[in-house]
């Protein structure tokens, strides 16, 4: 029994190298849940050709189990093919006599079995962990109770015996099994429409907050080296003329300065410690790999402990010159340290990148910097704590970026009473005036020209002073365009948000789902991760905005209705209609995608409260009834104007509107003309 327990314990190990693999699915269990086969293809036809042979010896009677149990790791023949394959009790039939449930642990099929059927294993069988590995769509949940028989045949119509790619979101290991949430997508190709957007669209699925529709410019997508199945870590998309706060990891000279924003160094010491610990507990095997240069791995540094690592450079001897991602140097090991990099540490790009001082040359007409200047910047960097300020112009390279480069002074000559002042210094200007550097070109500084400011430009080295401006200035006049009328009378759409007037806040999915998804990508490549300008810290009522929301901290579209003190504001999510408290440092006032309408318009159904005015009561069961649900939805009264009247019917056929009205929640209008006269 104890050694059919380390059988268990070695079969049930589930490989955590899971996101982005090509697999391939072998059978479907739920529409959202179900068996994914890894592609190791090569070791399993080699495994399945020897387990022919020693169970197809007149079926092997001499190896027949005689008492089995649940977990029992054995060999079990497919009700299909008669072919045996790696299996695991997983219950024992009370009410059939003899009968056991088993699982094929490499193609996930479950089925019920006489257990004469069943054989010992071989040890040699139980060098592979298990292949079929079970995972589930992350953002969707069925619409009612449980997955309705057409959302499973659609599901199954759609994956089974296809070759597919997956995205990892989220992965939870327990003592047996790893649950997994995926992102999945059809066509070998990542940049398409995913599955859970499809039965979503069909109406199957609705949809959760964090389910993404496409791939984000913003969020690294996992890339696979497809000839040895090798994540490979991807840079997200940084665009000229982005600001970051950073902080200086290293620096040896103008041309060559690693970089860190700020805001992502508490991910980054997550991470580190998560990766650590990873492979502190993880014992993996010294398995031969074809590493070539570019490839993602992690190695383990004298100085840093396990970090996260690209190859750059093949070298003789077996040595290998790797550039560490996340901390900006570089570092030589032996090719058999290096271990394959786990998919759930590619999630998240490299936490370091490079930057140069741009128009600069060394004094002198030298082509390399003097000791002297590298040792001046380092000082420069140090007295300002090694926080600098950026704006990024051109990528050089795919790890490096020109950048203009400040450092915050406070301004010594303000009085007390005078507003708090502080003065930027181009790090460029520095190096200019201690005559170590010698400008190329023009060197420039330029002020943010989506928001009028109250800047002045002070001395000659490009030398910022920031005031606190006397009066709210920027796009106060600027309204979002109105939403436009749906372009169907009958249509499927869903609520986002009720107000204290029942009035409902709706999206056309055919209209309006597609502008919704590229809203939110712009402004996620836009805004993550920025910090706010002090004019980002000034605000009226009436202005236009992009504003972060607290529970997804995503950004969106909105509209300040109310400012308050303690640095809040009221913000409207004009394309969802909610209203929420906004802390001034999550909202900026460059504004994107001016030209497209406001995503969603108000509706209302033809019903009036029972008493003057919409119970709290009632409102909150109308919210609980129809928000994030996919609704078929009928204009009852043509309008030129919102709110538009509606009659709104689930997937299942139930008019909400009768539904409130025969409930007691609501009555019914006396009459609506079906058009205007």
């Amino acid at each position: 029994r104890q050694r059919e327990e380390e059988r268990i314990q070695k079969l049930s190990k589930s490989r955590k190298e899971l996101d982005g693999k090509m697999t391939r699915l072998e059978q479907l269990l739920k529409a959202a849940e179900w068996q994914l086969e890894n592609t190791d293809e090569e070791n399993m036809d080699n495994m399945m050709e020897e387990m022919k042979e020693e169970y197809g010896r007149h079926g092997a009677d001499d190896q027949k189990v005689i008492y089995p149990y649940v977990g029992l790791v054995c060999a079990g023949p497919h009700a299909e093919d008669g072919k045996f394959y790696r299996a695991q009790v997983i219950q024992l039939m009370q009410e059939e006599r003899m009968m056991v449930r088993l699982v094929l642990v490499d193609i996930g099929f479950c089925q019920m079995v006489h257990y004469s059927s069943l054989r010992r294993i071989s040890d040699k069988f139980l060098v592979l962990p298990a292949m079929a590995i079970r995972v589930s769509l992350s953002g969707v949940r069925p619409v009612g109770e449980g997955w309705s028989d057409e959302a499973i045949k659609y599901v199954k119509e759609i994956v089974r015996t296809k070759m597919m790619r997956i995205k990892l979101e989220d992965m939870k290991t327990g003592m047996d099994e790893c649950e997994c949430k995926v992102v999945m997508y059809e066509d070998n190709c990542i940049q398409g429409v995913s599955i859970n957007t499809m039965i979503v669209e069909k109406g199957y699925a609705t949809a959760l907050p964090e389910l993404e529709t496409e791939k984000s410019d913003g969020h690294p997508i996992l890339d696979i080296d497809e000839e040895n199945n090798l994540p490979q870590l991807q840079r997200p998309v940084m665009e000229a003329g982005s600001r970051f706060t950073c902080r200086v990891v290293s620096s040896s000279s103008p041309g060559n300065i690693c970089l860190r924003r700020l805001v992502e160094e508490e991910s980054f010491y997550q991470m580190s410690k998560e990766l650590t610990r990873y492979h502190e507990t993880h014992c993996s095997p010294a398995l031969l790999r074809h590493w070539k240069e570019g490839d993602s791995c992690v190695v383990k540094t004298p100085g840093e402990g396990w970090v996260r690592a690209r190859v750059d450079r093949m070298m003789e001897g077996g040595m290998v010159e790797l550039l560490l991602h996340d901390h900006g140097s570089r570092f030589v090991g032996a090719v058999e340290s290096l271990k394959p990099l786990p998919g759930e540490f590619c999630q998240v790009g490299p936490f370091c990148w490079t930057v140069e001082l741009p128009n600069l040359v060394p004094a002198g007409g030298a082509k390399t910097w003097t000791g002297v200047a590298c040792e001046k910047l380092q000082e420069i960097l140090l007295e300002a704590g090694m926080e600098v300020d950026i704006e990024l112009g051109r990528k050089l390279t795919d790890d490096s970026w020109e950048a203009v480069m400040f450092v915050k002074e406070k301004e010594e000559d303000s009085g007390p009473l005078d507003p708090e002042e502080f003065k930027y210094k181009s790090v460029g200007g520095m190096m200019i005036d201690l005559g170590l550097a010698i400008p190329s070109g023009k060197v420039e500084v330029k002020d943010d020209d989506d928001a009028k400011t109250n800047v002045k430009l002070e001395g000659m080295n490009n030398n910022i002073v920031l005031k606190e401006a006397d009066t709210n200035e920027g796009k106060i006049g600027f309204n979002w365009l109105t939403a436009e009328m749906p372009s169907s009378m009958d249509f499927a759409g869903f609520v986002s948000h009720v107000d204290w007037d029942c009035n409902m806040y709706m999206s056309s999915i055919q209209d309006n789902q597609d502008n919704l998804r590229i809203i939110g990508s712009v402004l996620e490549s836009k805004y993550s991760g920025s910090s706010p300008s002090p004019l980002d810290l000034l605000w009226c009522k009436g202005e236009a905005c992009i504003a972060q929301f607290c529970l997804d901290n995503k950004w969106y579209r909105g509209e300040v209705l109310e400012v308050r003190d303690m640095g809040e504001c009221l913000v409207k999510f004009v394309d969802y209609g909610s209203e929420e408290l906004c802390k001034a440092e999550n909202m900026r006032k460059g504004l994107f995608l001016t030209d497209i309408p406001v995503q969603c318009f108000t509706v209302q159904m033809d019903i009036d409260p029972i008493t003057m005015k919409w119970e709290e009561g009632v409102l909150n069961f109308i919210h609980k009834t129809v928000v994030e649900q996919v609704l078929q939805v009928t204009i009852i009264q043509k309008k030129d104007v919102f709110p538009l009247v509606v009659r709104l019917v689930t997937k299942a056929g139930l008019d909400i509107g009768e539904l409130l009205v025969k409930n007691g929640y609501a009555r019914g209008r006396a009459s609506v003309a079906t058009q205007e006269s």
